[in-house]
C-alpha cells in the first residue's frame, strides 16, 4: 500500500506541475497575444518622438500631434531591409531641416540604441534621442537627462571626451558622464562613425530632393 501511495503522490506532483505549468504559458501567451498590436503602437509612437527630438525640436505632449507631424514632416528613406535615414522638412513642402538615423553603439551592458539627427549639409548634429538601453541607473542611464542631449546640439565630428561639468563650447569636445566611461565611450564613438558615414549613405541613395528654397 505505501508503494502505491507513493507512486500515487508522484504521479499527482507530476500532473499539479503541468497544469501550472500549461495555465502559466497560456497566460502569458494570451497576454502577449492581446498586447501585441498595443506594444508595436508605443515603439512605433517612441521612434516617432525620438525622430522629432533629434531634429531639434520640442516635443508636444500629445500623441496625435507627433503622428500628424510625422505624417505631414518626415519622410523615410528606405534601406534593403528598413529606412536607412529619415528626412525632416520644416513642413511638407518647406525647406530640409535635419536628417534621422537609427545607430546602435555599445554600452556597458549592452547595446545603446540611439536616434541621431544631423543638419542637412551633415557637418553637424541637431540632436540624439536615445530609444533604448541597459545602462547602470544614476551612471550610464544618466544619457536620458535633458542636459546630455542638449550638449550634443551643433556639435561636429572628430569628438573627444571631456570631465562632466566643462560645459566646454568647442565643437569637438563632449562632457562625459562622471563614472560611466564606457557608456561616454559608446555614445562618443555612435556620433563620430555616423558623421563620417553620414554623406555616403546619403548619396547611396541618389540625390535627396530638395524643398523650394532650394536649387
Amino acid at each position: 500500500m505505501k508503494k502505491i501511495s507513493k507512486t500515487r503522490t508522484r504521479l499527482f506532483t507530476v500532473f499539479f506541475m503541468f497544469i501550472v505549468t500549461f495555465v502559466s504559458i497560456s497566460a502569458v501567451s494570451a497576454l502577449h497575444l492581446t498586447s501585441r498590436d498595443r506594444v508595436a503602437r508605443n515603439e512605433k509612437l517612441y521612434l516617432m518622438q525620438g525622430i522629432w527630438a533629434a531634429a531639434g525640436l520640442t516635443l508636444p505632449a500629445g500623441a496625435d500631434e507627433i503622428a500628424a507631424w510625422f505624417a505631414a514632416s518626415v519622410t523615410p528613406r528606405p534601406g534593403a531591409e528598413a529606412p536607412i535615414f529619415y528626412e525632416v522638412r520644416e513642413s511638407a513642402d518647406g525647406a530640409r531641416r535635419a536628417m534621422i538615423f537609427v545607430r546602435q553603439g555599445k554600452g556597458l551592458w549592452g547595446k545603446i540604441d540611439a536616434v541621431v539627427g544631423v543638419d542637412p549639409s551633415l557637418s553637424h548634429f541637431t540632436g540624439i534621442a536615445f530609444v533604448n538601453h541597459n545602462e547602470t541607473p544614476g551612471l550610464g542611464a544618466r544619457i536620458m537627462e535633458p542636459w546630455y542631449g542638449e550638449q550634443i546640439k551643433h556639435k561636429t565630428g572628430g569628438l573627444t571626451l571631456v570631465p562632466e561639468g566643462s560645459g566646454s563650447t568647442d565643437p569637438t569636445e563632449l562632457d562625459a558622464i562622471t563614472g560611466a566611461t564606457i557608456t561616454s565611450k559608446g555614445v562618443r564613438d555612435i556620433l563620430n562613425s555616423l558623421i563620417e558615414e553620414a554623406p555616403a549613405l546619403v548619396a547611396s541613395l541618389g540625390r535627396v530632393t530638395e524643398g523650394p528654397d532650394h536649387e
